[in-house]
């Protein structure tokens, strides 16, 4: 079946082709559940991996941790994959598990309710498809933030928001300015300062940085890993458990010792900035980890270019030939990259999602998004997110996450479609959750005084506040059903 044209209706419909996605949909195949559709707003699969496509993208995690636990690539060209690596194996992913079948490209959704017995799906093109499951896959990091800057939509030449890169953006001998300091704007400086005549980065908050290399892995390393898949799956299993007994306990408050080293290192590779005044600059004001820390040993020498200066006082307007900061001077620019990352807080949105009884989980979400165990919604029957709301993405490879929720989704679509009945946690049993994740929440760097993406509107963590451990064994224990809302269903798609 040609790819574009998947049947229309499945008995599960899953949003989304990026990892969480196609996850879902190799899952339930093995399963033995073929009758599903992928709707995917773009025009391939790859989620983010797609959408980013800016000079020196690339992943911070590991590229043996950042791939399917049971599809191991031992072909990774450095220790941390570009991005155009990471399409192209998820495009290798779609084919080999025969998925291509099940996808339906350019079919963003934009809205879903239950009927009471099933789901009316609204794609943006008019078309209504029906589905018994739904599992929203949607991502994260996939709805760019944009900055609200007096003349931005004024600046004459090309404006291009990093998740949204034009490749025809022009940069040889420009002036460019880089406005955030992100992950992808320490990706990207590097990547262009050799190419333009002078290039401003715009710093609102400087980022603690760890100087970590990305070297090439050698040809003989990944022709053992191919002759050996064993040596794969050890090296898999042994990298989870150091990083998540270190770096991803440090983060939720459960290993002091190793947010030390932490800052130590972080404190290092500062004094790597010659000059003073600009180390001075860049020295965040906040504890390591309380925002994302950045992964990059090429960001500080970029910004020790002689044609690379640091603007960090606040932008107060934008000119069609430069930018206005708050000191009074003007930076003349003939680009302008924007590096202000994603809305992260949308997740489905804006997606409209009417579950029973006629309630919206915009209001249901209205105060903070309440979820169980990061993969269903009270009222929101045989709805289930993959790397929904309070997962563990800030300390953990996202792929691994998906996996352990996936493993969890599972036995309730099986029983959803076995016995014909609607699944959703109870209130009781997700205000349980929710009570002990922002207990917990308090413990954790992400609350310790920063503005960052992790946070919601009241300023508590959005993220898993417990260790990574603690959410996989959650995820792996048999449903305890008297968690659930179960009802039979008179008329069941």
């Amino acid at each position: 079946m040609d790819q574009t044209t998947a049947d229309a209706n499945g008995r599960v419909l899953i949003i989304g082709a990026g990892f969480s996605g196609l996850l879902m949909g190799i899952k339930l195949r093995e399963a033995g559940i073929t009758d599903f559709v992928i709707c995917e707003k773009g025009d391939s699969v790859g989620g983010t991996w797609r959408d980013n496509t800016y000079p020196g993208v690339g992943c911070d995690i590991p590229s043996q941790q950042y791939c399917y636990s049971f599809a191991l690539n031992p072909d990774w060209s450095h220790r941390f994959s570009p991005g155009d690596e990471i399409r192209r194996y998820l495009e290798d992913v779609a084919d080999r598990f025969h998925l291509r079948s099940h996808l339906r490209f350019n079919s963003p959704v934009v809205a879903t309710e239950w009927t009471g017995n099933d789901w009316n799906v609204t794609l943006a093109s008019g078309e209504r498809l029906r589905a018994a499951i739904v599992v929203a896959a949607t991502g994260v990091l996939h709805q760019p933030a944009y900055p609200n800057i007096p003349g931005l939509d004024q600046f004459a030449g090309p404006v291009v928001h990093t998740a949204r890169w034009k490749p025809e953006t022009p940069l040889d001998g420009m002036r460019v300015g880089v406005i955030g300091t992100g992950t992808s704007a320490a990706q990207v400086v590097p990547a262009i300062a050799g190419r333009v005549s002078h290039l401003t980065v715009f710093q609102r908050t400087p980022n603690w940085i760890l100087s970590v290399a990305n070297p090439a892995i050698s040809g003989w390393w990944r022709a053992l890993n191919r002759r050996v898949p064993l040596l794969m799956r050890w090296s898999h299993a042994l990298h989870f458990q150091f990083q998540t007994r270190t770096w991803s306990e440090a983060l939720v408050g459960n290993s002091p010792f190793t947010l030390w080293v932490v800052e130590q290192l972080a404190r290092s590779a500062l004094r790597s900035v010659r000059d003073p005044e600009l180390r001075r600059r860049l020295t965040p004001q906040y504890r390591p980890g309380c925002k994302r820390i950045v992964f990059s040993n090429r960001y500080y020498p970029a910004l020790q270019r002689p044609n690379v200066s640091l603007a960090d006082e606040a932008i107060t307007g934008i000119t069609p030939n430069g930018v206005h900061t708050a000191d009074g001077q003007h930076h003349p620019l003939d680009v302008l990259i924007l590096a202000t990352g994603f809305r992260s807080h949308e997740y489905v949105r804006p997606m409209r999602v009417t579950g029973a009884d006629g309630i919206d989980l915009d209001d249901l979400w209205a105060e903070r998004p309440i979820v169980w165990r990061s993969i269903a919604v009270p009222r929101m029957p045989n709805f289930f997110f993959v790397v929904g709301p309070y997962s563990p993405i800030a300390n953990q490879s996202v792929v691994q996450v998906a996996e352990w929720q996936v493993g969890a989704v599972m036995p309730l679509i099986r029983r959803a479609l076995e016995e014909r009945v609607a699944i959703s946690p109870t209130d009781g049993a997700t205000a349980q959750y929710m009570t002990d994740l922002l207990h917990a929440a308090k413990r954790t760097v992400w609350s310790s005084g920063c503005q960052s993406w992790f946070l919601g509107k009241d300023g508590v963590p959005e993220l898993y506040s417990r260790s990574p451990f603690r959410h996989r064994a959650e995820l792996a224990e048999r449903p305890r059903w008297s968690d659930y809302d179960i009802r039979p269903l008179t008329d069941f798609h």
